[in-house]
């Protein structure tokens, strides 16, 4: 894969994930995760092991917003790429 295609790769992710978040899709969102995935979380609960973990707090979390909807930005995205990473 090129460098641009994983570039391309990347922003897909992002707008993805953006898109998911305005949309308060936790399944659409949990789905840029791999099942075992382990996420940190600062808010209340430090980790949650796997995506129906997390899914879960996803939603719990839009459930909470009401009519609120909130807007995540990335900023100046870089991929780095080196040997096979």
């Amino acid at each position: 894969m090129s460098h641009d295609s994983n570039t391309a790769s990347v922003l897909g992710v992002a707008r993805a994930y953006t898109t998911s978040v305005l949309r308060k899709d936790a399944a659409a969102l949990v789905d840029l995760y791999t099942e075992d995935a382990r996420v940190f979380d600062t808010w209340g609960v430090w980790s949650y092991e796997g995506a129906p973990a997390w899914r879960q707090a996803l939603e719990e979390w839009f459930g909470s917003l009401g009519t609120d909807q909130v807007e995540v930005v990335f900023d100046d995205v870089q991929v780095f790429e080196r040997g096979e990473l």
